[in-house]
């Protein structure tokens, strides 16, 4: 991957329209687009169901092969580099992406930041608030499971609390490690209604949820342990 520069970045244009997206390019080629579209259309359809949103307008993608343009608009928009990313949001109706080696993991990469879009939908001011419920939710719609077992703060039951996860990008990856299995703890628990709930309220838990966030916290830890065998705390 290029460093990022503060060369100005390259500008995209449409090149494929489908049903709900944009796809604007600047030199990422016909079969990248083609695999986002081909992950971004079944995606539309199950994610806006699963989080009850209708109507949703037409998402435009930008799909960069040039890292250093990539990285450019994200400086010129947000003043900042988040470095190692691959998509961001520029928008509500907007996404960013950086197009991959294999083209299925950008298609992939599309979807997760599509989840935000249609997060948005439910609640304009969700964006990184709190930022452990905005990348669950994306993590999990995503289906980028990463076995807990595997990570070794983990195993040894060191779990992460709610405000671990609510870390700024640039200080703490966790999230994204554990964030689909908190998504599935919230999802097995109280239904794709109470995510749609969480995001609604902005991760307030007692208020969606109708506990609070320690009984939540050790409901999770319960459910690591029955699912996937990690101690009980």
């Amino acid at each position: 991957m290029t460093s990022p520069s503060s060369t100005s970045a390259e500008r995209p244009v449409v090149k494929l329209t489908t049903a709900h997206f944009a796809l604007l390019a600047d030199r990422a080629s016909p079969a990248v687009l083609q695999a986002v579209t081909d992950a971004l259309e079944p995606a539309y359809v199950r994610i806006t169901a699963d989080l009850r949103v209708s109507g949703l307008p037409e998402t435009s993608v930008r799909v960069w092969q040039d890292s250093t343009s990539f990285y450019a608009d994200m400086r010129a928009a947000t003043g900042t580099v988040f470095q190692g990313s691959s998509g961001w949001v520029p928008g509500p109706h907007s996404v960013s992406i950086l197009a991959a080696t294999d083209a299925a993991v950008t298609g992939r990469t599309a979807v997760h930041e599509f989840a935000h879009i249609v997060s948005i939908a439910v609640n304009a001011s969700i964006g990184n608030n709190p930022r452990w419920l905005w990348e669950t939710v994306a993590l999990y719609e995503n289906g980028e499971f990463v076995d807990p077992a595997t990570l070794d703060y983990m195993r040894n039951g060191n779990y992460p609390t709610l405000t671990d996860l609510d870390a700024a990008y640039n200080d703490s990856g966790r999230v994204y490690q554990v964030g689909y299995v908190l998504g599935q703890f919230i999802v097995e628990r109280w239904g794709l209604d109470g995510l749609v709930r969480l995001i609604q309220r902005n991760g307030d838990v007692p208020a969606a949820l109708g506990v609070g966030a320690p009984e939540f916290e050790s409901g999770w830890h319960t459910f690591l342990h029955d699912k996937y065998g990690l101690p009980a705390r």
